[in-house]
């Protein structure tokens, strides 16, 4: 669900049940509710994974079921899991 702005690179591999939103859908007075989403070149995302406004993720990473990621950076060839999402690893290089 784009509001404004979803980037989604070259050679991305997003499974079933993914959600993915730059806004809140909703206003509220101290918060921003639209914020962008970048997300890089060969990039795996996982079944039922939510990316949530304000999220960049960088080229080669690969996105662990169920996670969250929300207003966050994440450097290239990283491993990113849980909720809310974290690296788990650096470095991880995949292939099809």
């Amino acid at each position: 669900m784009a509001r404004k702005n979803v980037s989604i690179g070259h050679d991305v591999i997003i499974s079933w049940g993914v959600f993915i939103s730059d806004s809140d859908w909703h206003e509220i007075s101290w918060d921003q509710h639209t914020k962008p989403i970048d997300i890089g070149d060969r990039v795996w995302i996982s079944h039922d994974v939510s990316v949530l406004k304000g999220t960049t993720i960088g080229n080669g990473c690969v996105v662990g079921a169920k996670s969250l990621l929300s207003n966050s950076m994440y450097p290239d060839n990283s491993l990113i899991a849980g909720t809310p999402a974290k690296i788990v690893r650096k470095d991880v290089f995949w292939s099809r």
